[in-house]
């Protein structure tokens, strides 16, 4: 249709109750119990992982070389942290020039010699007697812990050089050598497990497993989310046209190619530029309405730039710059020294709405860029509130007689909305960039974002606006056709459909270069 207008009637007639569209075809099932629905999103595939997957898979990995090598799991899990924790990496390696892996990480046969027991000693014979070499002491032969490379150190230092370690950093303490002078021999994890406390050991392993993702950033990386321990592992098959979008299990969107927020379907140099122009105008602007004040007759900005109040305009006004009166008459009949209220003098709000109209092209892209940032945001919040109160209060009200796993297209409908606002939302940065210098573009682009639109803000009144009337128990308020609560579900049942539907195709159009208009 030329409007992008549809009554009642007519959508219900193109998009019937059992008419389904797929919003999404992600290969995952979704984790995320805030914004399940990802618009057009198709060949991608991620994997959100918590911090008892990657135990598990390192397990796994070290399970196979210990059973392929014979190695004990203290030796695979540090030759294993050396190779990336890529098991075929590392076995191709090994079994090339086996000397060569372990002079390399300094892991050598029978690396530790550990004497737990204090033999019967003569302490008239001083050969029983062993210094440590770092803090130089003598101790028993049993008192002395040393590798292969037979530095003897004591109990105490040991444990202190561990700790220290342990403590100060994770690369430290995952490459840990012996602490002899130039000693390459490679510290294993039995060696540590004997000697550091329950605290230091816990922070050893949240070391080690952190170390499988910090080995693997090509294809994984952590959520960037505030107290997030999850991963995500991302994979593709073929080019990158449906973006870099992923889910964390924490709810939190994020674009896993820059780490910015979800920002499909515009990619993420234009987000990036995008980005720079908010940084760049908002100082631009913040200086003209600061350092500036509109001509009276043009309303072009102009900046003092001389001692007098005299201001000549390029186009050709003159003008007061202390009360902006025109300047002769203002010179022969009026001072500036006089306080006039109200209507004469120029409010702080007409100034901005003037210092804006320099900028106003893009002033009209940022303002709705953010204005649906923040109904996103809010959407969001209404989503949490409806989920934990609003679909009781509507299970238990007369006029619907429903149970709450019915009411769950309510949540569906909250879920397009959130998804078709983040989507609109980076709609409006595409358009200040990829449309400016040509105008069949920009109509089209234009037409159909504004289907797009039309139909979300119809389904976003409905779910907002219309949903209170049956939660606060007032349906004669709302327009007939929707009074019954059967009928109102029908309407945003169908009017989610078609928005996701819309945005389907807005997504297609953006992410094709709006190739349409060839």
């Amino acid at each position: 249709m030329d409007s992008g207008q549809y009554s009642d009637d007519e959508y219900y007639d193109e998009y019937g109750e059992d008419d389904v569209l797929e919003i999404g075809c992600d290969n995952h099932s979704q984790t995320s119990d805030e914004v399940s629905s990802h618009v057009g999103d198709d060949n991608k595939s991620f994997t959100v992982l918590n911090m008892a997957d990657i135990r598990r898979r390192q397990d796994e990995a070290i399970s196979h070389v210990c059973s392929v090598l014979s190695l004990p799991k203290s030796h695979a899990s540090l030759l294993l942290l050396h190779y990336n924790w890529t098991v075929s990496d590392f076995l191709e390696r090994w079994f090339t020039d086996e000397h060569a892996v372990r002079n390399k990480i300094g892991l050598f046969v029978n690396p530790i010699t550990i004497t737990h027991t204090i033999p019967e000693i003569d302490d008239n014979n001083y050969s029983d007697f062993i210094y440590c070499e770092i803090c130089f002491e003598e101790f028993h032969h049993g008192e002395i812990w040393s590798l292969s490379c037979n530095h003897s150190f004591c109990v105490t230092c040991w444990k202190s050089y561990i700790s220290s370690a342990i403590n100060d950093s994770a690369i430290g303490s995952l490459t840990l050598k012996c602490p002899g002078f130039k000693c390459r021999v490679a510290v294993t994890r039995d060696l540590i497990d004997e000697l550091v406390s329950i605290e230091e050991k816990e922070k050893f392993d949240d070391y080690v497993v952190r170390s499988y993702v910090e080995c693997k950033r090509k294809n994984i990386k952590w959520c960037p989310a505030p107290g997030c321990e999850c991963a995500i592992e991302f994979e593709r098959d073929g080019d990158n046209s449906s973006g870099y979008d992923v889910t964390c299990l924490c709810s939190y969107g994020f674009c896993w190619n820059c780490g910015e927020e979800c920002h499909r379907p515009v990619d993420c140099e234009l987000v990036k530029n995008w980005s720079m122009k908010n940084s760049v105008e908002g100082e631009n602007t913040q200086w003209i309405i600061a350092y500036s004040k509109p001509c009276p007759m043009c309303k072009r900005p102009i900046e003092k730039n001389q001692g007098c109040n005299h201001m000549t305009c390029s186009c050709g006004h003159h003008f007061c710059w202390i009360c902006l009166d025109p300047y002769f008459t203002h010179r022969d009949s009026a001072s500036c020294n006089k306080f006039e209220s109200g209507e004469q003098m120029m409010s702080d709000a007409e100034t901005q709405k003037h210092a804006g109209n320099f900028l106003e092209r893009y002033a009209h892209y940022y303002e709705r860029w953010a204005s649906n940032h923040k109904s996103r945001e809010k959407a969001l919040h209404d989503l949490r509130r409806t989920k934990s109160v609003d679909l009781e209060i509507l299970s238990k009200i007369g006029n619907v007689m429903v149970s709450v796993s019915q009411l769950e297209f309510i949540v569906d409908a909250w879920k397009q909305i959130i998804e078709c606002r983040r989507v609109l939302k980076w709609s409006y940065a595409y358009g200040y960039f990829s449309t400016e210098n040509n105008s069949l573009k920009k109509q089209f682009f234009e037409h159909i974002q504004g289907l797009a639109e039309n139909y979300l803000e119809m389904l976003h009144s409905h779910v907002e606006i219309s949903l209170k009337y049956f939660i606060n128990d007032e349906p004669h308020r709302l327009k007939p056709e929707i009074r019954d609560f059967n009928s109102y579900r029908f309407t945003v049942v169908n009017l989610t459909k078609v928005t996701a539907k819309y945005f389907e195709d807005l997504v297609r159009a953006l992410e094709n270069g709006l190739l349409e208009v060839e």
